[in-house]
């Protein structure tokens, strides 16, 4: 049923879309080289797409750097992507300018696809040493090539870059991972409408509904749909997550029964939630027979192990002798997973 409810929200959300898709839309912003923050600030061009809902979609800006100490080299020539909450999507290079490395050698597939992966890490090393820690202090002269550092990258930093691209790894994650993000989270913010808040909490997307559930605590946006929204965290979003969205459905209009009954129907589907719904549970409702029926009958239909274990301990110690309890963990008996069978078997000895 609140999975019902849940997909007439999202639909509800998008009602004042247009038939036409929204034209991406430019605006400057003056950022600092991370390379050369002494040199005065640059001017660059970022552009944001919309989706078929008219939603922000996906910001790029296209780039061109200096990618070694002395200004000899190549530039550097790429095009990033960030989705519309500032979390790096992927680059683009032009044509007939393949990012390189080491001695000009050009980048092979692999390559690629590490740097890619290295630059979605946030919490990488890159972000917390300065560049001299990957590259060294030898330098080697050259005319072309975009790498060129030639000194032993330190081991401990090896896995942080991409082999012979130490420098262009450092750089790009900077531009990728750094002060452009608040920049474009900003922007965001500016477009964002209650529509666009609720389509977020209701994603299956952590990052997504994290910054829905930021938004509305710091815009104290009040939306009728916000309650219902609030209940997919539970589903889909880290511990520290549903511990925001249960504070808020604390104080919303949402009747304790119901916000019992609720969480009930959430739990199982994500290891962030079992023990706050867990404790919830306990703590408001430990007398309610029926809310423990309710969390028993809710067991043939949450798969996970771990979950089972722990809500079947819980109900030991307060509904043991409950006989609709009883008959809903006779049924996980007969389940596939012999695990959750025999702990279903060891609650009715």
């Amino acid at each position: 049923m609140l999975k019902k409810k849940l997909t007439t929200l999202l639909v509800a959300a998008t009602t004042y879309i247009t038939a036409a898709q929204s034209p991406p839309t430019t605006f400057e912003l003056d950022l600092t080289d991370p390379v050369k923050p002494e040199l005065p600030k640059r001017q660059l061009q970022v552009e944001l797409s919309f989706d078929k809902n008219g939603f922000p979609h996906q910001y790029k800006m296209p780039l061109m750097v200096d990618v070694c100490l002395d200004g000899l080299c190549k530039l550097l020539r790429v095009t990033l992507y960030w989705d519309a909450i500032g979390n790096y999507s992927h680059l683009k290079y032009p044509e007939g300018f393949p990012l390189s490395k080491g001695d000009h050698d050009e980048f092979t597939p692999q390559d690629y696809y590490r740097l890619d992966d290295l630059l979605k890490n946030k919490y990488s090393i890159l972000r917390t040493h300065p560049l001299s820690y990957f590259i060294g202090s030898k330098k080697k002269k050259s005319i072309e090539g975009v790498d060129a550092i030639s000194a032993a990258t330190p081991i401990a930093a090896r896995a942080a870059v991409v082999h012979g691209a130490a420098y262009t790894s450092w750089a790009l994650w900077r531009w990728a991972n750094g002060k452009i993000v608040k920049s474009l989270i900003a922007k965001t913010d500016s477009l964002a409408s209650a529509d666009y808040i609720v389509h977020c909490l209701t994603s299956q997307k952590p990052y997504f509904i994290r910054y829905a559930l930021n938004f509305v605590s710091t815009s104290k946006l009040s939306d009728p749909r916000l309650e219902l929204a609030y209940f997919n965290v539970f589903k889909h979003s880290s511990t520290s997550d549903c511990e925001t969205a249960l504070e808020f459905l604390k104080a919303s209009t949402i009747s304790k029964e119901t916000l019992v009954e609720r969480l009930i129907q959430c739990y199982g589907e994500n290891t962030g939630s079992f023990r706050l719904i867990l404790n919830y549970v306990a703590e408001e409702a430990a007398n309610d027979n029926r809310v423990w029926e309710l969390l028993a009958a809710r067991l043939k239909n949450t798969p996970n192990r771990v979950a089972t274990t722990m809500a079947l301990a819980l109900l030991k110690k307060h509904a043991a002798d409950n006989e609709s309890v009883k008959g809903e963990i006779r049924l996980l008996t007969k389940s596939k997973n012999n695990i959750i069978a025999l702990r279903a078997s060891n609650f009715l000895n």
